[in-house]
């Protein structure tokens, strides 16, 4: 199951057939009400072995951060081994200064920051991302690996574009992701999830 409203089409195709690398549509989930986390539960089968994650997400309050974990088949979330990843972004200000930044964590057990300082300004920062799952339920590696692409702006009115990439440790099946905030809510969110054709292992 999927939480958050408007799930729809499992299984449908998003593209004009599922032939070699389509994009096949699993889910939409949508909302515009204050929600602590949104749950892609059993978005992960044995049908593809890598799926694409496209997502806006609107945060109720400024200066927190996107945070991201894998759950199981029940929807609990994992974290006991730790994740491991890199963040890297670079910002621009008004005056075309720009910063860059990195972040990583070689054994993070809360779950992998997507995004940081973010504003909630409704006109112009949601954050937007595309994010690529490999082989959540290991048939072919010990690890689920992922990366993704995030823009969006920080607290303060600068842009961010940054990219991740990252890991987890533990063997076990990951049939979906969590997307939550550290603090506060996301108080609008817009995600879809596909599965890339012919992506078996």
């Amino acid at each position: 199951s999927v939480s958050g409203s408007g799930a729809t089409g499992i299984g449908q195709l998003s593209f004009a057939d599922a032939g070699g690398g389509s994009l096949v549509h699993i889910t939409t989930v949508s909302g515009t009400s204050n929600t602590s986390a949104v749950n892609l539960n059993d978005i992960f089968t044995s049908t593809y072995a890598t799926y694409k994650i496209f997502g806006t997400v609107l945060m109720s309050n400024d200066d927190t951060k996107l945070e991201m974990k894998y759950t199981k088949s029940n929807g609990s979330t994992v974290g006991d081994q730790g994740y491991r990843y890199l963040f890297h972004g670079e910002d621009i200000n008004g005056s075309s200064s720009i910063a860059d930044a990195s972040n990583g964590n070689a054994s993070d057990t809360g779950g992998v920051e997507l995004a940081y300082a973010i504003d909630n300004d409704t006109t112009y920062s949601p954050v937007q991302f595309e994010m690529t799952f490999y082989d959540p339920l290991q048939n072919f590696a010990s690890y689920q690996y992922f990366t993704g692409i995030f823009s969006y702006y920080k607290a303060g009115g600068k842009f961010v574009q940054g990219t991740i990439g990252g890991q987890y440790r533990e063997n076990f099946n990951a049939t979906g992701v969590r997307f939550a905030p550290s603090a506060y809510n996301i108080s609008r969110h817009y995600i879809n999830v596909y599965g890339i054709a012919n992506s078996g292992s």
